[in-house]
């Protein structure tokens, strides 16, 4: 699944919507391409954050193989570890 542009709060409705139908057809890991994501807020942050609770509940891998320097800084920032990258 790719991303791109900035992702906020007016679009975490529609990103987690985007997120639930991706993991209702992957098999395994669903695995993100943020690398054209100039913006990421908190509310996009927690819209990712709960995707990867709910895979790794359920025995499955959430993803980010291609991150922006922008996602890349608040992952790091948060030293959020539930990625696969």
């Amino acid at each position: 699944m790719t991303m791109s542009g900035e992702l906020d709060l007016a679009i975490a409705e529609r990103l987690a919507d985007e997120l639930r139908a991706a993991e209702q057809v992957a098999a395994g890991a669903v695995e993100l391409d943020l690398s054209g994501v100039t913006f990421i807020d908190a509310s996009a942050f927690r819209v990712l954050d709960a995707a990867a609770c709910r895979l790794a509940n359920s025995g499955r891998r959430f993803e980010i193989v291609r991150k922006s320097p922008q996602v890349d800084r608040l992952l790091t920032t948060l030293k959020w570890a539930r990625s696969g990258s």
